[in-house]
This record gives C-alpha cells, sequence and structure tokens, in this order.
C-alpha cells in the first residue's frame, strides 16, 4: 500500500499506479482518536486505588509483627509483616487463579479483594496465585455461573445450532 496526498487528505491506495478520485475520505488521522481513548483508559487505571496484595511466603518462618504468630498468607506493612487476622483479612476465602470469569463475578459481587502472589525463584519475580474475596460474593458468582449454564444447556435453538462430533 502507498500513501498520496490529495487535497491536504492523505488517502490509501491499494496500487501505487492507480489514480485517486477526489473522493477519498479515509484520512490517516484515525490514530488520534485511538490514542485519545488510549490515554482516557490510562488515565481512569491509574486513578483507581492499587490492589491489596497478600503473599504466600516460601518459608513459614515469619512472624507478624503485631501478635507474633504466623500463618499461611501474610501481608507486608511498613514495620514488617501482618498476619491475616491482623490486616482485617481472615474472613476473606482463597479463590485460585484459572476461572476469568468466576473471578470477574466473585470481585465485581464483593466489596473487599486481595491479590494473592508467590514468589517464583527461578523467574525470580513474583506470580499470582489467586484472589482472597468475600464468601458471599464467591457464593453468588458460583449461582450466577451455574444458571447461566442451565439456561445454555435447556435453550432448544441453541441446541440446533451445536456442532456435535462423531466419535
Amino acid at each position: 500500500m502507498s500513501r498520496r496526498q490529495q487535497g491536504g487528505r492523505h488517502c490509501v491506495s491499494a496500487k501505487a499506479e492507480t489514480p485517486l478520485s477526489k473522493s477519498c475520505t479515509a484520512p490517516l488521522g484515525l490514530g488520534r482518536a485511538f490514542l485519545k481513548i488510549k490515554r482516557e483508559r490510562l488515565a481512569e487505571k491509574a486513578s483507581r486505588a492499587p490492589e491489596l496484595v497478600v503473599i504466600q511466603p516460601l518459608n513459614r518462618e515469619w512472624i507478624c509483627h503485631k501478635c507474633g504468630e504466623s500463618g499461611d498468607l501474610l501481608i507486608m506493612e511498613n514495620p514488617g509483616p501482618a498476619c491475616m487476622r491482623c490486616a482485617g483479612l481472615d474472613g476473606l476465602v482463597f479463590l485460585p487463579s484459572g476461572g476469568a470469569l468466576l473471578t470477574r463475578r466473585a470481585k465485581a459481587n464483593g466489596g473487599r479483594f486481595a491479590v494473592v502472589v508467590r514468589f517464583n525463584r527461578r523467574r525470580r519475580h513474583y506470580e499470582r496465585q489467586g484472589l482472597l474475596v468475600e464468601p458471599q460474593a464467591l457464593t453468588q458468582a458460583q449461582d450466577a455461573l451455574q444458571s447461566a449454564a442451565r439456561l445454555r444447556d435447556n435453550d432448544p435453538e441453541r441446541a440446533l445450532h451445536q456442532t456435535r462430533r462423531p466419535l
């Protein structure tokens, strides 16, 4: 493809040899609108509060700086690591990663959530293990997914259009 300037506008032609008509209305300024949308999304993302990060430690030899106990998960604070009870997150349940739809719905249904990460020594970075979400938000999300699956399975029109593979 080549670009030609015509009447103050840039136009795209499939072949360089073909003359462009006066009715060429495909300006190449579409990138500005895309960049504006991208900037708006980035500003929205930056204005959101940061996610709460909970760490699954590699060793169990850590001690909470508030109560002196240990556990499976910790959250880092300025004085040192804190257990889930001291951080006020002991009422949340663990939702392992892998179910994107369930994760999104549980996150949207609940008010509080935290991201659980674990350090990978080989890759030298933290990897997401799942979420800590409110129990009622998780049950609401599971119920919504089950009811949607039942509706999908009971839809006769959808069953007609499904292709089945022979065994």
